[in-house]
């Protein structure tokens, strides 16, 4: 299918919905580290809430991959279902990062830091380019004619 006149827009939309969620964690994440100053824990406190922010973070790693695929994977391969699996994806990883900065915030564990960064390059990971969407829809069109071969 050849790319639509829509499609430089349609881009375009999802790299600002990028670059805003991105925007977000860094804005909150320089506020939390500049402003509020949170001290770290005392040698005897476990940061509970960090040890499990890290581990959603840990999982949102594997479900921003995985949730897309298995709810866009009998949608047709158009832009729109690329848009849809992509702020699926990315909502997962700044859900996560947002967590991290508030168990930041709450116990002061300095690795919580470290995985709302992780989050925002895994939300950079998957930026969108017009090329990145064209070869994607070309992908799903490609494995849908294989599917189809395989069952004659």
């Amino acid at each position: 299918m050849p790319p639509t006149p829509q499609l430089p827009q349609q881009v375009r939309v999802m790299q600002i919905i990028a670059l805003a969620m991105v925007m977000s964690i860094v804005t909150l994440g320089v506020i939390v580290v500049l402003v509020l100053k949170p001290e770290p824990p005392e040698g005897g406190e476990q940061p509970l809430i960090s040890y499990i922010a890290i581990a959603v973070a840990t999982i949102a790693a594997f479900v921003g991959v995985l949730a897309p695929r298995i709810l866009t994977a009998h949608a047709p391969p158009t832009v729109s279902t690329y848009m849809t699996a992509f702020i699926i994806g990315a909502a997962v990883y700044e859900g996560a990062a947002f967590f991290n900065l508030t168990s930041y915030i709450l116990e002061g564990f300095p690795v919580s830091l470290a995985f709302a960064g992780l989050m925002v390059v895994f939300i950079l990971m998957l930026f969108p380019t017009q090329g990145r969407v064209e070869d994607w829809i070309a992908s799903r069109e490609r494995h849908a004619r294989e599917i189809e071969a395989f069952k004659r």
